[in-house]
């Protein structure tokens, strides 16, 4: 096949066979001008310019006849990929269960953090991060019922993590019922994996004894969590809560912070009570954590630890 001549790209219906019978020329050409290459260019450093400058005018030629027959072999292997992986794909999925199948998933698709702030429901490309623009995320390669349920595989294996306290009721809820796939799924229905932060929206860091008080966090620091409790998967939750040093200096007082401890509780029971798994982080407090077993479900077991860990 002549590099300039008629390209007729490889169908996808055409076999191995096939295949080798059109590209093995194209590799051998292929092949043949990059040794071209590499001879000219080790014969540069001993000519004279004029000799030099019209060698560096041949090789130019032959990068761009080389560049023609290269993409000739992309536009091959990709519809043979395609072919080949489309026809796999719907092995697997009529042949197999579909607990089956997710393992697979799971093994092809990447295990990401997102963070969900207000950017994410801005943009419109694919959510994943680090397997962006992946060929199986592509239906032309695993056809449209694979990626659908790769995609529903991605939103149960991912860990969202919903960081901006100032916005995270508004995000979640958005959230839950946005699916940037675009495939018409309801991510509420799959996420198994979720991280929030929670505390006063301004972010304050508190530096000197008393500098001022915190009131109101009680009425609001539980908000980001309504209607998670509706959520039908059993869902692993890991929340921080975040105080800014407002114990170590004293600005958030002690029945403030009686009053936010009985919230939450309160609160992350109903997640609980829901059949949700729980882990509750404060930060300040030298990370102490909460589990919610035996007595961990009581608000003075939850006073109890915070102020001996804050004093130790």
């Amino acid at each position: 096949m002549s590099s300039t001549g008629n390209f007729r790209p490889l169908q996808a219906s055409e076999d191995h066979s096939v295949l080798t019978l059109y590209v093995q020329p194209l590799l051998c050409q292929s092949a043949r001008l990059d040794k071209e290459i590499k001879d000219f260019e080790g014969r540069l450093g001993r000519l004279g310019h004029n000799q030099r400058h019209k060698l560096k005018c041949r090789i130019g030629q032959i990068r761009r006849q080389k560049d023609i027959i290269d993409e000739q072999l992309r536009k091959h292997f990709e519809l043979y990929a395609k072919a080949t992986c489309k026809s796999l794909c719907e092995k697997v999925w009529t042949c197999l269960p579909r607990e089956i199948r997710d393992i697979i998933y799971d093994y092809v698709h990447a295990h990401d953090t997102i963070y969900v702030g207000p950017e994410y429901l801005r943009t419109s490309d694919e959510p994943c991060e680090s397997d962006r623009g992946a060929h199986y995320w592509d239906p032309e390669y695993v056809g449209d019922a694979v990626k659908l349920e790769m995609v529903e595989s991605w939103y149960r294996t991912t860990l969202f993590y919903f960081y901006d306290k100032a916005n995270n009721t508004q995000v979640i809820d958005q959230f839950l019922v946005t699916d940037r796939w675009d495939l018409g799924l309801k991510p509420h229905e799959f996420i198994c994996k979720v991280r929030i932060d929670l505390g006063p929206s301004d972010n304050k860091l508190h530096n000197t004894w008393h500098c001022c008080e915190v009131r109101g966090l009680a009425d609001t620091i539980t908000r980001p969590l309504k209607n998670l409790d509706r959520l039908p998967n059993h869902t692993h939750f890991v929340i921080r809560v975040h105080t800014y040093r407002g114990l170590e200096f004293g600005c958030l007082r002690d029945y403030e912070l009686q009053r936010t401890v009985e919230v939450i509780v309160h609160d992350l029971k109903a997640l609980r009570d829901s059949g949700h798994r729980l882990i509750v982080e404060w930060p300040e407090a030298h990370h102490v954590q909460f589990y919610f077993v035996n007595r961990d479900y009581e608000p003075p077991a939850w006073l109890t630890r915070l102020i001996n860990a804050g004093n130790s």
